[in-house]
Protein backbone atom coordinates (compact mmCIF):
# COMPACT_ATOMS: atom_id res chain seq x y z
CA UNK A 1 0.00 0.00 0.00
CA UNK A 2 2.83 2.20 0.55
CA UNK A 3 3.26 2.35 -3.58
CA UNK A 4 1.31 5.63 -4.95
CA UNK A 5 -1.56 5.31 -7.81
CA UNK A 6 -3.10 7.04 -10.34
CA UNK A 7 -2.07 6.87 -13.82
CA UNK A 8 2.11 8.16 -14.92
CA UNK A 9 0.85 11.66 -16.01
CA UNK A 10 -0.50 12.07 -12.17
CA UNK A 11 2.32 10.63 -10.54
CA UNK A 12 4.87 12.80 -12.61
CA UNK A 13 2.87 15.86 -11.89
CA UNK A 14 3.13 15.39 -8.74
CA UNK A 15 6.75 14.69 -8.24
CA UNK A 16 7.37 17.62 -10.60
CA UNK A 17 5.08 19.94 -8.47
CA UNK A 18 6.82 18.20 -4.75
CA UNK A 19 10.11 18.81 -6.36
CA UNK A 20 9.58 22.57 -7.38
CA UNK A 21 7.90 23.75 -4.18
CA UNK A 22 10.91 21.87 -2.77
CA UNK A 23 13.35 23.33 -4.63
CA UNK A 24 11.88 26.33 -4.21
CA UNK A 25 11.82 26.61 -0.30
CA UNK A 26 15.20 25.03 -0.69
CA UNK A 27 16.36 28.10 -2.30
CA UNK A 28 14.83 30.35 0.79
CA UNK A 29 14.82 28.42 3.25
CA UNK A 30 17.71 25.82 2.93
CA UNK A 31 18.29 22.57 1.70
CA UNK A 32 16.73 20.67 4.65
CA UNK A 33 13.59 22.45 4.98
CA UNK A 34 12.74 22.42 1.13
CA UNK A 35 13.98 18.33 1.31
CA UNK A 36 11.32 18.20 4.47
CA UNK A 37 8.73 20.37 1.72
CA UNK A 38 9.00 17.89 -1.02
CA UNK A 39 8.71 15.05 1.60
CA UNK A 40 5.36 16.27 2.51
CA UNK A 41 3.34 17.04 -0.25
CA UNK A 42 4.57 13.47 -1.62
CA UNK A 43 3.25 11.98 1.61
CA UNK A 44 0.00 13.98 1.66
CA UNK A 45 -0.56 12.21 -1.53
CA UNK A 46 0.21 8.76 -0.36
CA UNK A 47 -2.12 9.32 2.37
CA UNK A 48 -4.88 10.19 0.64
CA UNK A 49 -4.49 7.39 -1.42
CA UNK A 50 -4.28 5.29 1.51
CA UNK A 51 -7.58 6.40 2.23
CA UNK A 52 -9.16 5.90 -0.72
CA UNK A 53 -7.89 2.53 -1.13
CA UNK A 54 -9.34 1.54 2.48
CA UNK A 55 -12.70 3.46 1.23
CA UNK A 56 -13.09 1.51 -2.36
CA UNK A 57 -12.13 -1.71 -0.79
CA UNK A 58 -15.00 -1.64 2.17
CA UNK A 59 -17.40 -0.48 -0.29
CA UNK A 60 -16.63 -3.40 -3.10
CA UNK A 61 -17.04 -5.51 -0.01
CA UNK A 62 -20.90 -4.65 0.93
CA UNK A 63 -23.59 -7.42 0.51
CA UNK A 64 -25.65 -6.50 -2.08
CA UNK A 65 -28.53 -4.49 -1.07
CA UNK A 66 -26.52 -3.21 1.89
CA UNK A 67 -27.47 0.66 2.21
CA UNK A 68 -24.63 2.95 2.29
CA UNK A 69 -23.47 6.79 1.69
CA UNK A 70 -20.71 8.04 1.21
CA UNK A 71 -20.02 12.40 3.43
CA UNK A 72 -16.76 14.20 2.31
CA UNK A 73 -15.07 16.77 4.54
CA UNK A 74 -12.50 18.90 4.03
CA UNK A 75 -13.39 22.67 4.70
CA UNK A 76 -17.11 21.67 4.53
CA UNK A 77 -19.24 18.84 3.76
CA UNK A 78 -20.71 16.99 0.93
CA UNK A 79 -22.89 14.28 0.65
CA UNK A 80 -22.13 11.44 -2.48
CA UNK A 81 -26.27 10.86 -2.51
CA UNK A 82 -29.33 12.97 -0.80
CA UNK A 83 -30.72 9.36 -0.33
CA UNK A 84 -28.89 5.83 1.36
CA UNK A 85 -27.74 4.04 -1.96
CA UNK A 86 -28.29 0.64 -1.91
CA UNK A 87 -24.75 -1.56 -2.80
CA UNK A 88 -25.07 -3.54 -5.94
CA UNK A 89 -22.36 -4.50 -8.64
CA UNK A 90 -23.15 -1.52 -10.29
CA UNK A 91 -23.80 1.57 -7.71
CA UNK A 92 -20.64 0.60 -5.71
CA UNK A 93 -18.75 0.28 -9.27
CA UNK A 94 -19.76 4.02 -9.83
CA UNK A 95 -19.03 5.27 -6.44
CA UNK A 96 -15.57 3.57 -6.51
CA UNK A 97 -14.78 5.61 -9.91
CA UNK A 98 -15.80 8.58 -8.59
CA UNK A 99 -13.85 8.25 -4.96
CA UNK A 100 -10.69 7.27 -7.12
CA UNK A 101 -10.65 10.50 -8.32
CA UNK A 102 -10.48 12.60 -4.93
CA UNK A 103 -8.02 14.99 -4.18
CA UNK A 104 -6.76 15.87 -1.06
CA UNK A 105 -8.48 18.98 0.65
CA UNK A 106 -6.91 21.56 3.12
CA UNK A 107 -8.80 21.21 6.98
CA UNK A 108 -10.82 18.45 8.72
CA UNK A 109 -14.41 19.25 9.19
CA UNK A 110 -15.09 15.99 11.10
CA UNK A 111 -17.73 17.55 13.74
CA UNK A 112 -19.29 18.48 10.79
CA UNK A 113 -19.14 15.19 8.94
CA UNK A 114 -20.22 13.06 11.97
CA UNK A 115 -23.32 15.65 12.38
CA UNK A 116 -24.32 14.76 8.86
CA UNK A 117 -23.71 11.00 9.52
CA UNK A 118 -25.62 10.71 12.91
CA UNK A 119 -28.29 12.87 10.50
CA UNK A 120 -28.43 10.15 7.89
CA UNK A 121 -30.24 7.00 8.34
CA UNK A 122 -27.26 4.91 8.60
CA UNK A 123 -26.76 2.68 11.72
CA UNK A 124 -23.44 2.23 11.12
CA UNK A 125 -20.90 5.14 10.75
CA UNK A 126 -17.17 4.71 9.70
CA UNK A 127 -15.02 7.45 9.93
CA UNK A 128 -11.98 7.55 7.59
CA UNK A 129 -9.36 10.65 8.42
CA UNK A 130 -5.88 11.15 8.01
CA UNK A 131 -5.65 13.97 11.12
CA UNK A 132 -6.79 16.08 13.84
CA UNK A 133 -10.54 17.62 13.56
CA UNK A 134 -10.09 21.27 12.76
CA UNK A 135 -13.79 22.45 12.91
CA UNK A 136 -13.92 21.75 16.55
CA UNK A 137 -11.78 19.66 19.52
CA UNK A 138 -11.44 15.93 19.89
CA UNK A 139 -13.15 16.15 23.31
CA UNK A 140 -16.31 18.06 22.17
CA UNK A 141 -17.00 15.59 19.14
CA UNK A 142 -17.24 12.49 21.77
CA UNK A 143 -19.13 14.96 23.70
CA UNK A 144 -21.59 15.41 20.95
CA UNK A 145 -21.33 11.93 20.03
CA UNK A 146 -21.98 10.45 23.38
CA UNK A 147 -25.05 12.98 23.48
CA UNK A 148 -26.74 12.54 20.62
CA UNK A 149 -25.90 8.14 20.56
CA UNK A 150 -26.69 7.84 24.17
CA UNK A 151 -29.00 5.24 23.46
CA UNK A 152 -26.36 3.56 21.15
CA UNK A 153 -28.42 2.96 17.97
CA UNK A 154 -25.16 3.66 15.82
CA UNK A 155 -22.34 2.43 15.67
CA UNK A 156 -18.71 4.43 15.08
CA UNK A 157 -16.19 2.95 13.37
CA UNK A 158 -12.82 4.66 12.78
CA UNK A 159 -9.63 4.31 10.12
CA UNK A 160 -6.77 6.81 10.92
CA UNK A 161 -4.23 6.92 8.37
CA UNK A 162 -0.61 8.06 8.17
CA UNK A 163 1.58 8.85 11.27
CA UNK A 164 -0.01 11.77 12.36
CA UNK A 165 -3.18 10.26 12.80
CA UNK A 166 -5.43 11.18 16.11
CA UNK A 167 -5.15 7.70 17.34
CA UNK A 168 -5.89 7.95 21.04
CA UNK A 169 -9.06 10.11 19.85
CA UNK A 170 -10.16 7.86 17.00
CA UNK A 171 -9.71 5.25 19.42
CA UNK A 172 -12.22 6.70 22.47
CA UNK A 173 -14.96 7.62 19.65
CA UNK A 174 -14.77 4.13 18.27
CA UNK A 175 -14.46 2.11 21.88
CA UNK A 176 -17.29 4.16 23.31
CA UNK A 177 -20.04 3.80 20.35
CA UNK A 178 -19.50 -0.30 19.71
CA UNK A 179 -17.08 0.53 17.33
CA UNK A 180 -13.69 -0.80 15.92
CA UNK A 181 -10.58 1.57 15.37
CA UNK A 182 -8.05 0.71 12.83
CA UNK A 183 -5.15 2.16 11.83
CA UNK A 184 -2.76 2.53 8.20
CA UNK A 185 0.37 4.24 8.90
Amino acid sequence: MSERTGSVVEQVGTGAAASAGGALISGIAGNDVGSAAKDSALSMDKKVELVKDHLIASLRGLPSGAEFNVILFSGGVQHLSPVMISANAASTSLVSAFVSQLREGGSTSLMSAIRAGLDSDGKELIVLTDGLPTDSSPEQILTEVRDRNSDKSRRVSTVGVGNDQAKEFLTRLATENGGRYTSYS
